[in-house]
């Protein structure tokens, strides 16, 4: 399973809990197990044409996904983890 780092804005959906252990094979594969297992977090996560939202970013290995060769592709091990990090915008 991979581990996941839940911002304070959304762990609110997954149980107030700080990380979550998650299956998959690959980030996206992750982050769609996620959203299944925690419904609330899709709309949080995702537009409604399924896009990732803009104040979102999500890192693995301290790398932002979208500057992976393979981006949501890329393989993960378990115990490999994923960060999910929201922007914060204020004035």
């Amino acid at each position: 399973m991979s581990i996941i780092n839940i911002p304070s804005p959304l762990q609110s959906y997954v149980e107030g809990q700080k990380s979550v252990d998650i299956d998959g094979s690959s980030i996206e594969e992750v982050i769609l197990n996620l959203v299944e297992k925690y419904p609330g977090l899709k709309q949080q996560i995702f537009d409604p044409q399924g896009n990732m939202r803009a104040f979102l970013a999500i890192f693995f290995g301290g790398v932002k996904i979208n500057d992976l060769k393979d981006g949501f592709h890329t393989l993960v091990k378990e115990e490999d983890q994923l960060d999910i990090i929201a922007s914060m915008a204020g004035g």
